[in-house]
């Protein structure tokens, strides 16, 4: 007489466990690569948000609106550096695009969790929203977002004249690397 057994053998657990190796050491490199997409989008999600809030807020205030990057205590505007370490978004009475006695920090934007985020042209430093809605800048400029895995995998955003703003594959903004200062 055989009695029936309820659970697994060994053998049969082993085999399950080693499938799972398998299966995770062909995912976990992938998963890791989709962390730093998200990163990076949310890098120019976080950044177009603050672009649409300064044009509002400079369009509702009748008054420059400005955002910079920002000094380690998110108090000014930083001499150095560029948008990875954050950023505010400030009322800039005389629309210089420097934080001055008087202005007001409307918000601030903690530091980003990638390795580069940096401007061309007018948009290394500085945007400021004039009441129409327009910027400071003279021309179509970028930003880019790249991490450890270079430009290939970068994020950019498209800043025009008139303020709009539009996100895409850094490749796709017409610049062909990683920013630098």
């Amino acid at each position: 007489m055989y009695k029936n057994s309820n659970g697994f053998t060994l053998v049969e657990l082993m085999v399950v466990l080693a499938i799972l190796a398998i299966l995770a050491g062909i995912a976990a490199p992938n998963f890791a690569s989709m962390i730093k997409d998200g990163r990076l989008s949310a890098a120019n999600a976080d950044f177009m948000v603050a672009l649409q809030l300064a044009r509002s807020e400079s369009v509702a205030r009748v008054s420059p609106v400005s955002i910079c990057r920002a000094n380690a205590n998110f108090t000014d505007c930083a001499a150095g550096g560029n948008w990875v370490q954050g950023w505010i978004i400030f009322t800039d009475a005389n629309g210089d695009g420097a934080f001055s006695a008087g202005d007001v920090i409307l918000q601030a934007h903690e530091a980003l969790a990638i390795a580069s985020y940096r401007g061309t042209g007018d948009a290394k430093t500085d945007i400021t929203f004039n009441p129409s809605g327009s910027t400071s800048i003279s021309s179509t400029e970028s930003v880019i977002a790249c991490d450890d895995r270079g430009f290939t995998s970068g994020k950019g955003i498209i800043i025009t004249i008139t303020g709009r703003g539009s996100s895409m594959k850094a490749a796709e903004t017409g610049e062909t690397t990683c920013l630098t200062d």
